[in-house]
């Protein structure tokens, strides 16, 4: 554990230090690889919405108008420029510093959780996907990005592609489905039947879509949406 904690302050102070540069480095990527990423992620999201790793706040103009927005970000640094971002969209958002691998809500607060571009920047990206599915409401929704394809046991780069899947799920019952925990470590995780959208050789700085209804079980998060 104390691994994982050492790699998220160093993670939280990368971010902290490259906060001022981040908003015009994402832009290219999001213009060559990501196009429509954070507009099909924010598109699914209803009701009460919690935005894990929200960065400078990029996702915050794409949401719909009625939900009700919280976003933690692992960086203040780039806390402070998602604030910026959040009145310039005319948004309101309860913006928080937080770790998605241990959120501090409690169990079903969510009628949707997002992510996007990062949960490879994650060190314990399983403990964070299961906290979505624990602060998700039944029937709830978690809806994610990523740069990497859908896998089992191991990962497997896709070249850039950013895929849609389901990456935490809560059906409307309340039991506990031990199955829909989140992948392995090494790149974001993603459903095994995610499909893919689009690919480019090019290689992206963090990761990209994933989306996913919520079931039963156990967790505020590192920067870089």
């Amino acid at each position: 554990m104390k691994r994982t904690s050492d790699e998220t302050e160093r993670i939280r102070d990368l971010y902290d230090a490259e906060a001022s540069g981040y908003d015009r480095e994402i832009a290219f990527f999001e213009r060559v690889l990501f196009a429509g990423g954070r507009e099909w992620v924010c598109s699914r999201a209803r009701g009460d919405v919690l935005e894990l790793a929200a960065g400078t706040g990029r996702n915050f103009a794409w949401y719909p108008a009625d939900v009700r927005l919280t976003a933690i970000e692992l960086s203040p640094a780039m806390l402070e420029l998602a604030r910026l971002h959040a009145r310039e969209a005319g948004r309101e958002v309860d913006l928080r510093v937080g770790n998605a691998q241990a959120l501090r809500f409690p169990d079903e607060s969510f009628d949707t959780v997002t992510c996007t571009l990062a949960l490879c920047t994650i060190p314990d990206d399983r403990a964070a996907v299961a906290e979505a599915r624990r602060v998700l409401r039944p029937g709830g929704v978690c809806s994610c990005s990523s740069t990497f394809a859908a896998r089992g046991a191991r990962s497997t780069p896709s070249n850039g592609c950013w895929i849609p899947s389901r990456c935490a799920s809560r059906p409307t019952t309340s039991r506990a489905s031990p199955s829909s925990t989140s992948p392995p470590r090494a790149s974001p995780s993603t459903s095994s039947n995610a499909p893919s959208s689009a690919s480019s050789n090019a290689s992206p700085p963090a990761s990209r879509p994933d989306e996913v209804p919520s079931t039963g079980g156990a967790g505020d998060a590192p920067a870089s949406g």
